[in-house]
């Protein structure tokens, strides 16, 4: 599909279970490089299940609502693509 729109400018927040930020669809980031606030789409996060500040994905389900929502997969592109994602993680 073909939309004439995007998530441009927009940042959503996605209160799940973490976002795997390393995933190729959401911004391909290292920890390293999430962790020093370089990465482009997912910009931020904290983990309030462990009490600390990397929100990495442990079961899926965060990181596919975020797919759904940004992911720049040309075939399954997300609704908002383009858009950035701060995800605080709130359980497994």
């Amino acid at each position: 599909m073909n939309f004439s729109y995007s998530g441009e400018g927009q940042t959503i927040c996605v209160i799940d279970t973490g976002v795997d930020y390393d995933n190729f669809n959401l911004g391909d980031c290292s920890e390293n490089d999430f962790l020093n606030g370089n990465c482009p789409t997912v910009i931020g996060g904290w983990d309030f299940f462990n009490g600390d500040n990397n929100p990495m994905e442990d079961n899926g389900h965060g990181t596919h609502v975020a797919g759904i929502l940004i992911s720049d997969d040309l075939q399954e592109r997300g609704v908002s693509s383009g858009a950035r994602v701060v995800a605080p993680k709130w359980g497994l």
